[in-house]
């Protein structure tokens, strides 16, 4: 397992594979078009922060509040803003940093889930579509590498407007949203930065970094999905590991919701277990989860339960490995 982990880390720290490219910025459509606004703010910063911006709290709120709202089957249908554009120094490195926030586009109160990216990060992902996808892709504008005029003020502006019609466009397509690789573009490095804290059983400083995927992920990809449950599971396995009980009751309870008693689900018994112990520790009523831990090893569901932390952290690798089969 170990060799496994670290074959997989050398193996993403490299990247996804880019080409240079020169495609002409077009207008996608009026009606897209018409539909991206937002003010953009241009200023310079030391260092980049590329994580989901929001707090533990805050990361929790929003999955509650989509789980009462929207329920759990569909993806949201979402628009992205480019709100900021940063120019960042490195050393001799100079770059720009823009950060995207996610909107949904039927909620009246934004979340205020921002992504900070370069641009090198979203042309990989537009090459690695349009690698994979190249005829549905073939309509999609994305905007030109410059090789001089980077930092103008008028190029920023214009690519931030064009950031936001590709990955709005992106994203109103079912095969590329549901894709890895726009997926990974969104959580891909913090879940990988979870699963190596997990691996070194560092569950505390874990748990913010899955909340954020959980968040993404919930928008994306939808609530009843395998890869959404399993990371749920993993913020309920950390929690428990870390004796954060009271933040591993409310993921549990989340988990269970999603799942809602699939017995084929191979994270059930393992995260009844868990959420037994930890509603054991915080002192709440646990008998009905007892019943149908019990009811599943009668039917011989299961004979003998693995580690909550330990069959997540499996499933999660197998994400980063674009090796996640539909076994629910």
């Amino acid at each position: 397992m170990s060799s496994e982990v670290d074959q997989l880390t050398d193996d993403l720290n490299q990247g996804l594979s880019s080409e240079d490219a020169e495609l002409s910025l077009q207008d996608d459509t009026e009606q897209l078009a018409s539909s991206i606004s937002g003010t953009l703010t241009l200023s310079s910063a030391a260092t980049s922060n590329s994580v989901l911006s929001n707090s533990r709290e805050n990361n929790l709120r929003i999955l509650e509040e989509d789980f009462d709202s929207m329920g759990l089957d569909e993806p949201f249908n979402l628009r992205f803003d480019v709100i900021a554009a940063n120019i960042v120094r490195e050393g001799p490195s100079k770059f720009v940093v823009y950060s995207i926030c996610l909107f949904e586009s039927a909620r009246e109160r934004p979340q205020n889930i921002t992504i900070e990216r370069r641009y090198s990060q979203i042309e990989r992902l537009n090459q690695s579509l349009r690698k994979r996808f190249p005829h549905v892709m073939t309509h999609i504008a994305f905007p030109e590498k410059h090789f001089i005029g980077n930092f103008r003020n008028q190029v920023i502006a214009s690519r931030s407007r064009a950031f936001e019609q590709f990955l709005t466009h992106v994203s109103s397509i079912d095969n590329l949203r549901q894709s890895d690789e726009f997926n990974r573009f969104f959580y891909g490095s913090d879940l990988r930065k979870a699963c190596k804290l997990m691996k070194i059983e560092h569950y505390k400083e874990a748990i913010p970094l899955l909340q954020s995927v959980a968040v993404l992920q919930r928008k994306l990809i939808g609530g009843t999905s395998f890869l959404f449950q399993t990371t749920l599971s993993a913020i309920v396995a950390c929690c428990s590991e870390a004796e954060e009980n009271d933040l591993g009751a409310h993921y549990a309870r989340l988990a269970l919701k999603s799942i809602n008693n699939n017995c084929n689900c191979p994270l059930l018994p393992p995260l009844l277990e868990t959420t037994i112990r930890i509603y054991w520790k915080s002192g709440e009523e646990k008998r009905e989860l007892e019943e149908e831990l019990k009811s599943l090893q009668d039917r011989g569901v299961t004979s003998k339960i693995r580690k909550l932390h330990e069959i997540s952290l499996e499933h999660l690798i197998c994400q980063l490995e674009e090796k996640v089969a539909n076994v629910v």
